[in-house]
């Protein structure tokens, strides 16, 4: 280590963009179920004793989620805990020589995390979510893939 950089413990500050990558990636998952659900800040603050600048910060990923408050916000949201991880892949295990393990967002779709913030998005995937029939809710399914498909299709 150099003389005249000393090495600092813990986790690289979210004011330089450096934050932890899965605290991140779970503040944007959180983000997302709160927007699907219609909520705002205040409300899913409300729902677990919070106030709204603290679920800011966890939906920044500047400050981490302990597994107590990880598991009352899966709870508020009414999702499994693991919905906060999914999407989130490990680039590579432990080596047997000890060294670190290595995360990253491969494959995921960060544009389409953003998006949801559009009130027709959102309200789009609400009103989805309402439909009790699951072969009606099929359907729908296939009629958007079908018009995804048509349209990024190139004309003959």
């Amino acid at each position: 280590m150099s003389e005249s950089a000393p090495r600092k413990r813990g986790r690289p500050s979210t004011a330089l963009g450096l934050g932890n990558p899965i605290d991140v990636h779970v503040g944007k998952r959180i983000k997302t179920r709160r927007l699907v659900r219609g909520w705002t800040q205040e409300e899913l603050a409300k729902s677990v004793d919070l106030s709204f600048q603290q679920v800011q910060k966890y939906e920044r990923g500047s400050n981490r989620v302990s597994a107590g408050r990880l598991y009352e916000l899966a709870k508020a949201l009414n999702v499994p805990i693991q919905y906060f991880f999914d999407e989130y892949h490990e680039e590579s295990c432990e080596s047997a020589s000890g060294a670190p393990i290595g995360l990253k967002e491969e494959s995921v779709d960060f544009e389409g995390v953003d998006r949801m913030g559009d009130s027709q998005l959102s309200e789009l995937v609400r009103a989805f979510i309402k439909i009790d029939d699951i072969k009606l809710r099929r359907a729908i399914l296939q009629m958007v893939l079908a018009v995804d498909y048509t349209i990024s299709e190139p004309p003959l």
